[in-house]
């Protein structure tokens, strides 16, 4: 049950993007190890995401960052492609690039949607300075669900911010 504490609250959220930055950085420096990268994967979406936890259908709805041709992800399989790559054809593995840094801004805005059920809103920026931009700005919504006393997200919505030109 989400507490009426929000700072608690927000903690909880901070944990769990951290742990979700940790698992992005750690699939793209396994890059070349299709064995490690593909375990670290399932890993975080066994941990974070709600295929497990749920009594919804779909149990998650997946909007990716940079998915164009299939733009929602509703199972677990369409998700790991996203990660690593696999099961759609546009994906090529958004965690396998060497991501620095991945930064969950503190601005996020937070909405308690009953006892078990929480939405963050925010942006995330992502940093590779091989890339050229050398890094991705992303809005995001989660929705997040407390199992267990963890965070797992039923929610995952993620748009590419434009960059200002100058």
């Amino acid at each position: 049950m989400f507490l009426k504490n929000k700072e608690k609250t927000i903690r909880l959220i901070q944990a769990a993007q951290n742990r979700w930055a940790n698992y992005i950085q750690q699939i793209g420096e396994a890059k070349g190890n299709p064995d490690e990268y593909t375990r670290l994967t399932k890993k975080m979406l066994a941990e974070l995401y709600g295929f497990e936890h749920s009594e919804l259908d779909p149990p998650i709805l997946f909007k990716p960052t940079l998915a164009i041709k299939k733009p929602v992800r509703t199972t677990y399989n369409e998700t790991l492609s996203y990660f690593i790559g696999g099961e759609v054809e546009e994906d090529t593995g958004f965690a396998l690039t060497p991501w620095e840094k991945v930064e969950f801004h503190n601005d996020m805005h937070i909405t308690v949607v009953d006892s078990h059920c929480v939405l963050a809103m925010g942006r995330c920026t992502f940093y590779n300075s091989e890339q050229k931009p050398q890094r991705t700005t992303a809005d995001y919504t989660f929705g997040y669900r407390l199992v267990e006393g963890k965070l797992v997200i039923f929610l995952h919505h993620s748009s590419r911010m434009e960059e200002p030109s100058i």
